[in-house]
């Protein structure tokens, strides 16, 4: 069947990579009744990078409240190097096709507990207990649950993690990132069905407009062979959101693992190179789709054209996600 694919939105000049997200502003609290908001970002990709950018983005946040964390600068990056791997989460897929998944979307090398070290573990460890005692006092208490959570799941404990990230949602339901992380612990789990209905609900509590969630939404119909329902979740954003250049790479990774499609995405990736050609996210899908048909020559020039487009202090982030 072929998709209902949607005309590319208009050429709009982009700025440089590193200009593509806003400026880190001082957090301020939500106002009493109301759930705090965060700006539509870049969604995720390969499952492993998306993990641990994912973890460290929650993380990094929780440093003031968590001392036994922080004592670690191993585990916390630094807000700048979160935001610099953000950059390509759009562009960083397994572009393994369309079977469905197992239960989980993650390789076992990639996990993010098989990666730590003895000393981050125990740090890891410290801060979880520590959260757990604030939780014993306060067992609403929201930023303990999503440190609780994530913590849990960076130890690969994700029944913990789940059962933390379900009462943070319950606590706050109109926020999606409480949603993605539910969604996120139910795929570890192998329930695809559970995970994609968090997503669906942190996709409409944003609004339609939170792109991290759209990306774990999508990704996950598109590892199921849904490859249309994904596309159809891309077109169900307001217009302000389906025209930016995040989007539409969105729909790009759609295509890309779709069997029969990967010229579509090529010609999609081809327009948005036009017409953003100071960003390096459309050259960089364009080579991850390259080195999967095998074009290995054709892909190394695309990695060089985009590593060309972004400053020094961002490219281990692009080559995290090239694999290097």
């Amino acid at each position: 069947m072929q998709p209902k694919l949607a005309p590319p939105p208009p050429p709009v000049k982009a700025g440089p990579a590193n200009a593509s997200r806003p400026k880190k502003q001082k957090k301020q609290e939500p106002a009493p009744g109301k759930t705090e908001t965060r700006p539509s970002a870049p969604a995720e990709g390969d499952s492993g990078i998306m993990e641990t950018i994912e973890f460290e983005r929650r993380l990094d946040s929780l440093r003031n409240q968590t001392s036994a964390a922080a004592a670690s600068k191993q585990i916390l990056l630094a807000v700048a190097s979160v935001a610099i791997g953000a950059i390509f989460i759009l562009t960083s897929v397994d572009f393994g096709g369309g079977s469905p998944s197992g239960p989980s979307t993650s390789s076992s090398a990639g996990r993010p507990e098989q990666t730590l070290t003895g000393p981050e573990r125990s740090a890891l460890e410290a801060a979880l207990e520590q959260q757990q005692v604030t939780l014993s006092s306060n067992p609403q208490d929201v930023k303990a649950l999503e440190a609780a959570a994530t913590i849990a799941g960076r130890l690969g404990d994700f029944r913990a993690a789940a059962a933390s990230a379900t009462t943070l949602t319950e606590q706050n339901p109109g926020d999606p990132a409480a949603w993605q992380l539910l969604g996120e612990c139910q795929e570890e789990l192998g329930d695809g069905q559970a995970a994609e209905a968090s997503y669906v609900r942190g996709w409409e509590a944003g609004g339609r407009t939170d792109l991290l969630v759209l990306g774990r939404l999508t990704t996950l119909l598109s590892k199921q062979g849904r490859h249309e329902q994904a596309l159809e979740r891309i077109d169900s954003a307001p217009l302000s959101v389906l025209s930016s250049l995040d989007a539409q790479l969105a729909r790009g990774r759609v295509l890309a693992s779709w069997p029969g499609h990967s010229l579509d995405a090529k010609h999609l990736y081809d327009g948005l190179i036009e017409a953003h050609p100071d960003d390096a996210r459309p050259m960089l899908a364009k080579g991850l789709l390259l080195r999967q048909q095998g074009r290995g020559v054709d892909a190394d020039r695309a990695f060089l054209q985009a590593r060309a487009l972004v400053p020094p202090e961002q490219r281990a982030g692009l080559d995290a996600v090239i694999g290097r």
